[in-house]
């Protein structure tokens, strides 16, 4: 006979003693390489090793990672903890909806929709929070040096720059999403303006057509084309238009919440915004 089982959770199958078990939460113990493969999982992910370059793992819960991760992309619908630092190499990004704690980061690209907290250095690396970035060892461990950090509240350290003048960029008390938004609602008007003025001239050329002779069916159809062309494209202005005025006073409201923390030294060659 046939039989069927059918899980009512999302998990991991495993046999246990006989038994058929579905467990919510992925276990690995060795390094994610070419013996493993990359991860896409439906709950939270426990790595006891390594991610090395070029592997992915995905996951709808945390992922807990007692190694390091190198040039890999980590994206997680909850938290993520790197016991180990995050040796970006500069390719791979570390993703999670929620907060992202990690030893350390170098030349990483990092998001996330809380706070990041490392506690050591973060070097040459872009970061990009919605509430905070903090670097929360003492002395040189905490150190923001090279690279971007975005954060919508606050970005705090003990070291700011480097010696070396490193140039070093922080955003503060404009979340990342939000600089993003802005910008693409700003392209999107810019484009709904740039294909309305080469819409423009080319009606009006059909309009004082229409009343002589030369227009046929062909123009007919084309200023058709072009007029119902025009307003699906001021609709799209008007809407983007008033979403990015909205967004602008969001932005203005927000702006003088966010704060800069440097317990010790900001050095040549730091920008903040």
């Amino acid at each position: 006979n046939n039989l069927l089982l059918v899980a009512t959770v999302d998990g991991q199958l495993k046999s246990e003693r006989g038994k058929f078990v579905v467990l919510p939460e992925l276990d690995i113990h060795q390094d994610i390489d070419f013996g493993i493969g990359s991860i896409d999982f439906t709950g939270s992910v426990s790595i006891h090793g390594d991610v090395r370059d070029g592997f992915h793992v995905f996951a709808q819960g945390n992922i807990e990672i007692f190694g390091s991760v190198e040039g890999s992309d980590i994206d997680s619908k909850g938290n993520v903890i790197v016991h180990g630092g995050v040796r970006g190499i500069g390719k791979g990004i570390l993703k999670a909806t929620g907060d992202v704690c990690l030893n350390f980061a170098d030349q990483a690209t990092v998001r996330a929709g809380g706070t990041i907290l490392a506690n050591n250095a973060i070097l040459h690396s872009n970061l990009y929070a919605h509430t905070a970035v903090m670097a929360i060892g003492s002395g040189k461990k905490s150190q923001i040096a090279g690279g971007r950090v975005e954060a919508g509240l606050e970005v705090s350290c003990n070291l700011l720059g480097s010696e070396m003048g490193t140039k070093t960029e922080v955003v503060v008390g404009v979340s990342p999403e939000m600089l993003e938004k802005r910008k693409i609602l700003s392209d999107e008007v810019k484009r709904c303006d740039e294909n309305l003025e080469r819409i423009e001239p080319n009606l009006a050329l059909l309009k004082k057509a229409s009343t002589t002779d030369q227009f046929d069916e062909k123009k007919r159809i084309t200023m058709m084309d072009l007029t119902k062309m025009k307003f699906q494209l001021q609709a799209a202005r008007d809407t983007a238009q008033t979403e990015l005025n909205e967004l602008l006073e969001e932005l203005e409201a927000v702006r003088n919440k966010g704060i800069v923390r440097v317990r010790d030294t900001c050095y040549p060659g730091v920008v903040v915004f």
